[in-house]
């Protein structure tokens, strides 16, 4: 079995969707039935360092993105096509219709919660495949979509083995700004963008003058960076308790392991989270945490089990019961590890595989040769879908033709193969000045397929 896998970030990035596609793509390629891997991502990343794996990127160019994806489904042809991101469901549904490969789609969690543009829509509803990282995600992706519900599983996040409980370090405490050693840490790890307000760093710190009125050596660490500390620095401020709010910064992987088992409780009311695998890292590390009860963190959190499920009415009073409560940090690690474990992960996507398998047994294979048979599409019919590709992923600055070199004539749906061996993609330019470039393409097997992708590039480039 082979996989196509189009992704926003995997290998050398931050972040949770980042570390569960690497979690995910790490998990697929154990699996003996998965030949090879190919990832196509948007940013820039770094290899897999995994014979199976093979990665290209963008390099945050998204029409180079397009132009990539949309050559590596007319010249490959895998198995199953996943789409790592919502996002690029449209782009997918594309790259289905020129390759006609099942598309696997992975859902992280915000951008699925409300009904996209139309386009989005459409296309997951064409989806023959769709994983989510939480209950709360799948509830309200269904409330909108109309795929059939059998067809959308959960498969929750993962944690790394690395987070363990250990011993806690007063060097590095005082290297973090904490001068007591009995001082009460609260800590939330996030991104501190202005998207990311959601998160609920500022629900924290107007909590914190009520929560030191129990617990008067209470201080709160915010680890992470972004364009919105000034703003929850101005919050500290307002409500007297800057100096009992410190900000960490990006702490780096070998430090991060540290700050968690520092920390007294893990606090996070986030109001729109898919899962927060940041929940995970905490407990896993023996640190109890507390999320709120109106997103995926219920998951992470086992409904209670791994930490506190409040609300934010009552987050003052239940931060100090949470404080209050004697916790087992090898309980909290162990229970984690039994049910977010690596091992457990795998098994959840091996069951994926298998259901894969099971659905689409002529597309687990790969097709070895190019040329046509029944059933298939040559080369020639899935370049005249080239012009729908381009409309229907936003380029709208594109219109895209083919033209046969004998007869100059325009191909349409029904288009004749016979030609003398030469295609013409003529491409146009619509802006302030219409601009056109015709450019040959070889359509005579795999050296055709392989010279689509440097055509398609230059094409798009001369402009």
């Amino acid at each position: 079995m082979r996989l196509l896998v189009i992704a926003t970030d995997v290998w050398g990035r931050f972040g949770g969707i980042a570390q569960y596609n690497r979690d995910l793509l790490e998990a697929l390629a154990v699996d003996e039935r998965i030949h090879r891997i190919d990832v196509l991502s948007l940013n820039p990343c770094d290899d897999a360092n995994n014979s199976k794996i093979k990665v290209r990127h963008a390099g945050g160019n998204r029409l180079k993105f397009v132009m990539l994806c949309l050559s590596m489904s007319l010249r490959r042809e895998p198995g199953i096509l996943l789409c790592a991101h919502i996002n690029f469901i449209a782009l997918a549904r594309m790259m289905k219709w020129l390759s006609g490969l099942p598309v696997w789609l992975q859902i992280h969690g915000l951008d699925a919660w409300t009904r996209p543009a139309p386009s989005r829509e459409r296309a997951c509803r064409e989806t023959d495949l769709v994983t989510v990282v939480s209950r709360c995600t799948r509830h309200r992706f269904l409330a909108w979509s109309d795929i059939d519900p059998d067809r959308v599983r959960v498969v929750p996040n993962t944690v790394q083995l690395a987070f363990k409980p250990g011993a806690r370090n007063s060097t590095f405490r005082k290297s973090l700004g904490i001068e007591l050693e009995s001082s009460r840490m609260l800590l939330t790890v996030s991104r501190l963008s202005h998207f990311d307000q959601y998160k609920g760093v500022d629900k924290v710190i107007a909590a914190l003058p009520n929560v030191r009125k129990q617990y008067p050596d209470a201080i709160y660490c915010i680890a992470g960076d972004g364009d919105d500390i000034e703003r929850l620095r101005s919050e500290a401020k307002k409500h007297g308790v800057h100096d009992f709010v410190k900000f960490l910064g990006a702490v780096g992987d070998q430090n991060l392991l540290q700050v968690y088992r520092e920390a007294d409780l893990f606090v996070m009311p986030s109001t729109n989270e898919g899962f927060g695998i940041v929940f995970l890292e905490a407990t896993a590390s023996g640190t109890p945490a507390l999320g709120l009860g109106s997103d995926g963190s219920v998951d992470a959190l086992l409904e209670g089990k791994l930490g506190i499920i409040s609300s934010a009415e009552c987050l003052p009073q239940d931060i100090c019961a949470a404080l209050a409560k004697p916790w087992s940090p090898g309980a909290l690690s162990s229970e984690t590890h039994a049910r977010f474990g690596k091992p457990v992960f795998a098994e959840n996507i091996q069951r994926v595989v298998t259901y894969l398998h099971s659905e689409f047994p002529e597309h687990v294979g790969l097709r070895t040769h190019h040329r046509t048979r029944k059933g298939q599409h040559s080369l020639l019919e899935r370049l005249v879908e080239l012009p729908r590709a381009l409309l229907a992923v936003g380029e709208t600055r594109y219109r895209c033709s083919l033209q046969a070199d004998r007869y100059r004539r325009n191909l349409g749906h029904h288009a004749t193969l016979a030609h003398d061996g030469r295609v013409y993609c003529r491409v146009r330019y619509v802006g302030q000045t219409t601009k056109q470039r015709r450019h040959p393409l070889c359509a005579d097997g795999v050296r055709g397929d392989a010279a689509l992708v440097p055509v398609l590039e230059r094409a798009f480039r001369s402009f």
